[in-house]
């Protein structure tokens, strides 16, 4: 099978959890990065591309609708900074950790954290929520920073 079936077959949201699952053990980063935000991939595998040698596959896993929050705080604590600036950029990862985010040594992650933060505010703002959510930011920022 050449590389671009792999690929689409990773990539489709119809592939049984049992073919992503077999898959996972692929060569290509790109396959294994399609697996990663294949929202029928098993927890078990996300977690195990959680700890892949390269930052790409492991920041896929961040895109992912099921990865679970425990999930999300240890690739927020990723080595790679490219890893948590995904992370920041990405507007539906949990707030409590994009805030934490925003204390990041690194200037570029903290930043992208805070932009998608404000993004988040100022569409519930839109929305009519902004004040609850602005509340509920200002309140857990504090606690996040000291």
């Amino acid at each position: 099978m050449e590389l671009r079936q792999f690929l689409m077959i990773a990539a489709n949201p119809a592939t049984p959890y049992t073919v992503l699952e077999s898959l996972s053990g692929h060569s290509s980063p790109g396959v294994l990065e399609r697996i990663a935000e294949n929202p029928n991939t098993p927890m078990h595998v996300l977690f195990q591309l959680a700890q892949h040698e390269m930052a790409d596959v492991r920041a896929a896993v961040t895109d992912n609708p099921k990865c679970k929050q425990d999930l999300l705080w240890i690739l927020a604590h990723d080595q790679s900074p490219d890893v948590r600036f995904r992370i920041g950029e990405n507007a539906n990862i949990p707030l409590t950790v994009l805030i934490a985010l925003m204390s990041d040594d690194n200037p570029y992650v903290a930043h992208r954290a805070q932009v998608t933060v404000e993004r988040i505010e100022e569409s519930s703002r839109r929305r009519g929520v902004g004040n609850k959510i602005r509340l509920w930011f200002h309140k857990n920022r504090r606690t996040q920073t000291g």
